[in-house]
């Protein structure tokens, strides 16, 4: 049996008040966890985490009118915070506040169009009164199934409804987003393609097909889709901004700025607008403003990490190197295979009796650019030096004057300590 946490804590501290009430909500011990977190945000009522945590001890009680007023008071202090928006419409929902609760997922969907929980959970409300109670606990199955991972599970479930209710546009819809999950990109497509022929108002679902067809090169189709999409949802500024997308694909950078302003227009503080008009800028060498943009969208959704990555791209073309390598480190989010995160990065200090791994992300230029400091690397690091990369450039850099300084990676013959790019 766990027993409650008994070391000492400063009781005119939040933030041990804060981590108290979390070793005994960790612990399952609720109330008492709900009395610290309350004490935590008394002492310091800026404190959104305890706000938050707050809100979620409430939730497991079942305490919520409650939870709703703290994870709204999380929200006023962090408005990008998606568990708080999300668990909201939760508590919302199930307060029976059902006309509130769509306006919160609604506001998810908004902030975070790639969660997909919340389009699930906004549909399963719309849904109501169309099924039977039945049918409508299979969906909610599904996407209980769904939420934990378990793509097969929840395939199988939705499956199992649609043989009750092929009609079941929310069914058709998650069921092509579990199955673009397990990669079967073609199967999604023509569930979203059957959803919207269900359903052609719902806006949703048509976002949806529309970027089935993207994904599957389908650009026509998926240009189309996004077209009909502006028609019948002419405030939804995802429509816009996945349109200039289509276009930078097209290589025509300055129809896709028209189309990425137009979504922002629409919606202001659209994060994934602001990064591909960036992007679109960036195509057309207006290095400055888009810098503007890729800072403008980390305002609204401060770890994303695609963003810091053009931005560090943006920043190092400006010659702002010290912030441009910094935000180039977000590439290893991005691109986790240019990195082994089993070892550790070199920090620059001495390695002696030790061997380094120099690996090279970029092309052919890169590479041979950056090469020419491996005589500085293995000087600073007084260690054996290995370098990774394509097999074309060997011979070139073996002979161009720095093959001294290195020897060449060959992987499950060479091990090696650290690494650095």
């Amino acid at each position: 049996m766990n027993s409650a946490p008994t070391s000492q804590y400063n009781p005119s501290s939040a933030d041990s008040s804060f981590e108290y009430a979390n070793s005994l909500f960790d612990l399952g011990y609720l109330e008492e966890a709900e009395a610290y977190f309350n004490k935590a945000v008394a002492l310091n009522p800026q404190l959104t985490a305890a706000w938050y945590n707050l809100g979620n001890c409430q939730m497991k009680q079942s305490n919520f009118e409650s939870a709703i007023l703290s994870f709204e008071t999380a929200i006023t202090s962090q408005t990008d915070l998606l568990e708080a928006h999300f668990n909201l419409g939760i508590c919302l929902e199930a307060s029976g506040r059902t006309e509130e609760a769509i306006k919160q997922y609604r506001r998810v969907v908004k902030l975070h169009p790639d969660f997909i929980l919340g389009r699930q959970h906004l549909a399963e409300l719309l849904s109501r009164g169309e099924l039977t109670e039945a049918e409508l606990g299979l969906l909610q199955i599904g996407n209980h199934y769904f939420s934990q991972l378990n793509y097969q599970k929840a395939i199988e479930t939705y499956c199992k409804l649609l043989a009750k209710r092929p009609d079941c546009a929310a069914a058709q819809n998650n069921l092509g987003v579990a199955l673009e999950r397990l990669g079967k990109y073609e199967g999604g497509r023509d569930c979203y393609a059957y959803a919207v022929e269900l359903d052609p108002d719902n806006a949703d679902y048509v976002l949806n097909l529309g970027a089935a067809y993207q994904q599957l090169g389908e650009i026509e189709s998926a240009m189309e889709c996004y077209r009909y999409g502006e028609l019948i949802s002419p405030d939804n500024p995802d429509f816009a901004n996945n349109i200039g997308a289509l276009f930078q694909l097209m290589n025509k950078p300055e129809a896709a700025e028209s189309y990425h302003r137009k979504a922002l227009i629409n919606d202001p503080q659209h994060a994934g607008a602001y990064t591909n008009l960036g992007n679109a800028l960036m195509m057309q060498l207006k290095v400055v403003e888009a810098s503007d943009c890729y800072r403008k969208a980390l305002s609204i959704i401060p770890h994303y990490a695609p963003t810091h990555l053009n931005l560090g791209i943006s920043l190092l073309l400006k010659g702002e190197y010290q912030q441009g390598w910094k935000e180039y480190e977000y590439r290893e989010t991005e691109r986790p295979d240019i990195c082994c995160p089993d070892h550790p990065r070199w920090d620059g200090s001495p390695l002696p009796g030790k061997t380094l791994l120099a690996y090279a992300e970029g092309g052919f230029g890169d590479t041979i650019m950056f090469t020419r400091y491996l005589s500085l690397v293995k000087q600073r690091a007084n260690c054996r030096v290995l370098l990774e990369c394509k097999p074309e450039l060997h011979s070139l850099l073996k002979k161009n004057g720095i093959g001294e300084y290195f020897e060449l990676y060959r992987p499950g013959e060479h091990s090696f300590d650290s690494q650095v790019s």
